[in-house]
């Protein structure tokens, strides 16, 4: 079966998928990776996904996103995974069932 329209998610989450291998072996790739898919999510809709990216750019060094915001919306919005992660309970790679 084919897509009848471009699948704009299905793309960003293998740019999520590509971008935090990137992050996990330390590429120098990855935080433009990361802000790619960001922007990708935004334009989107996808929130939540918007903030996954972000704890991957926070978790690979980025300064320009602060770490207690992005925490505390994290937690206002319910997304576990990521609070998780940041508070480094979880690491490693997000499960696909998670995308």
């Amino acid at each position: 079966m084919a897509f009848t329209i471009p699948a704009k998610m299905l793309m960003a989450h293998a740019l999520l998928v590509e971008a935090e291998a990137a992050r996990q072996r330390g590429d120098d790739a990855a935080p433009c990776l990361l802000w790619r898919v960001r922007a990708a999510y935004q334009r989107l809709g996808a929130m939540g996904f918007v903030a996954r990216a972000d704890v991957g750019l926070v978790l690979g060094g980025e300064r320009g996103i602060p770490y207690s915001a992005l925490l505390t919306h994290c937690r206002r919005h319910h997304y576990g995974f990521e609070v998780q992660r940041l508070e480094g309970i979880r690491s490693g790679f997000y499960p696909i069932h998670f995308v």
